[in-house]
């Protein structure tokens, strides 16, 4: 699957998900003239996909096209559409059509980004937001985009300039501030420590900035440290999937077995899809000798990701071993 769409994601020059509000948003600036059967459709399109129904809005975004083949927005919004619900495949074909009928549409460069950047295929991801900045230089998404692609290729000097950027332009922008803390981390440089502080003090209440405190405490090894900051994310938002699941690893790091499952059991709660709470899981109930929850657990870590090479070989070996 992942191979898959990698090839899609490269042939169309390839890739968080905006709402549709962002799609409506985006739309709004259209000049182009366009029959008015056409835009009735794709305006009926916009209302169906702000009330959720997907569907209903995907049935007009089509008839839009119909009859308007070069209508660059109701491709976009199409691919919007295609992308929330991990079509992704769909989503780089549509985003790839509005470029083609709207070469400095920068929304949808930013999105077939995104989509590019979650198969890991950052080079790419990185070149669409290039696209996207170009055509709209004060885009602030596509600068912290691009900031985390450069993370994540190790580039942690490029990262600080995009986060610095975004900080420009909007000064608020409390996880950036965490995110170029990271990258100074990476590079050495442990005396920016003030962007957390500042973070904090900015959204004293946001789950997210404690949530990411917590996280480079726990690459650092400082596990207390990481699971005080895991509790005040879990006491401001009980819905933090993630959170549970890193709290899990510490506690199973810990030798804390029955608290890491108890973990691992409510991010599953919570994201029903969660392939590495599963293996994790499997993984506690298999050094507890509990071989049955374990298989199971693999067998649903699986399920959810084909390709989990870790899963598959750990229910191979328990299977031959019974």
């Amino acid at each position: 699957m992942l191979i898959k769409k990698l090839f899609f994601c490269l042939t169309f020059l390839s890739i968080f998900f905006q709402p549709l509000a962002h799609a409506d948003k985006s739309s709004s600036n259209n000049k182009k003239p366009q029959t008015n059967e056409a835009k009735g459709y794709y305006d009926r399109g916009l209302v169906y996909a702000k009330k959720g129904l997907y569907n209903e809005a995907l049935e007009n975004f089509d008839q839009a096209i119909k009859l308007q083949k070069n209508f660059a927005e109701a491709y976009y919004n199409r691919g919007i559409i295609y992308a929330d619900e991990s079509l992704s495949e769909k989503a780089v074909k549509n985003y790839t059509k509005a470029i083609k009928f709207k070469p400095s549409y920068a929304e949808a460069y930013y999105e077939r980004g995104l989509i590019c950047a979650d198969i890991a295929e950052f080079n790419e991801a990185i070149r669409n937001y290039n696209k996207a900045i170009k055509f709209k230089s004060n885009y602030t998404e596509a600068y912290y985009k691009r900031g985390d692609a450069y993370i994540d290729k190790g580039r942690f000097e490029k990262a600080i300039e995009d986060y610095n950027e975004v900080i420009r332009l909007q000064s608020n922008f409390a996880d950036t501030r965490i995110k170029r803390r990271i990258a100074y981390r990476n590079k050495g440089l442990y005396n920016e420590a003030e962007d957390y502080n500042q973070s904090i003090k900015l959204y004293p209440n946001k789950a997210e900035t404690y949530y990411k405190r917590g996280v480079v405490y726990h690459h650092q090894g400082l596990y207390e440290k990481a699971i005080e900051k895991y509790n005040e994310v879990i006491e401001l938002d009980t819905n933090h999937a993630d959170t549970y699941y890193n709290r899990g690893l510490i506690y199973y790091y810990k030798g804390m077995y029955d608290e890491a499952i108890k973990d691992y059991s409510e991010a599953i709660k919570l994201q029903q899809n969660f392939a590495k709470a599963y293996y994790n899981r499997g993984v506690v109930y298999h050094y507890k000798l509990l071989y049955e929850e374990a298989i199971e657990d693999y067998k649903q870590a699986i399920r959810f990701k084909p390709d989990f090479e870790k899963a598959i070989h750990n229910l191979k070996m328990l299977k031959n071993s019974m």
